[in-house]
């Protein structure tokens, strides 16, 4: 019934965060009620499992809020998925190149704060795998960064046809 109406939900508006949150505890509520069943959870995907630690050390060792871990997540999903399709074996084999790739190919799927955001939260990952122990390289420092200049959308120059403009108004 729950996935039947964040599938609902989520045809009409987005589903946030706190949405799944409400949910939870509406279920663990009528669970010690004993009014429904506990949930017989699926065992936990490779990359869900590095998924969970991660968050895990954002919160315990680094000291992020929930917000921050949860904004972290979507872009380690998607790194995971196209560098290490085939789960937590392939941590060790990540290099700069690979990264160097994909921050180049997807830097500008989204805004430069977007892109920024995804540099920082893959710096952040690098640096979890590298302390863990599971990639022997420390990458992190080799992420390059996605520049956003202020005014940067302004004109560089404007024509003499913009200036009389200007100059006449």
């Amino acid at each position: 019934m729950v996935e039947r109406y964040l599938l609902h939900r989520a045809g009409k508006q987005s589903i946030q965060p706190c949405d799944r949150a409400a949910l939870r505890r509406l279920l663990s509520v009528l669970c010690e009620a004993g009014t429904i069943a506990p949930a017989v959870l699926p065992p936990l995907t490779p990359h869900e499992r590095i998924f969970e630690a991660f968050g895990h050390y954002l919160q315990a060792e680094r000291g992020l809020a929930a917000k921050s871990i949860v904004h972290h997540l979507p872009f380690i999903r998607r790194f995971l998925h196209e560098i290490c399709p085939r789960g937590a074996t392939y941590l060790g084999r990540i290099n700069q190149p690979a990264i160097t790739r994909y921050i180049e190919r997807h830097a500008g799927d989204w805004s430069a704060d977007s892109g920024k955001a995804m540099c920082w939260a893959l710096r952040s990952f690098l640096r979890y795998l590298h302390y863990q122990g599971l990639n022997p390289l420390a990458l992190a420092g080799g992420v390059p960064s996605v520049r956003r200049w202020k005014l940067a959308s302004l004109p560089t120059y404007l024509s003499a046809v913009q200036v009389r403009a200007v100059l006449d108004g």
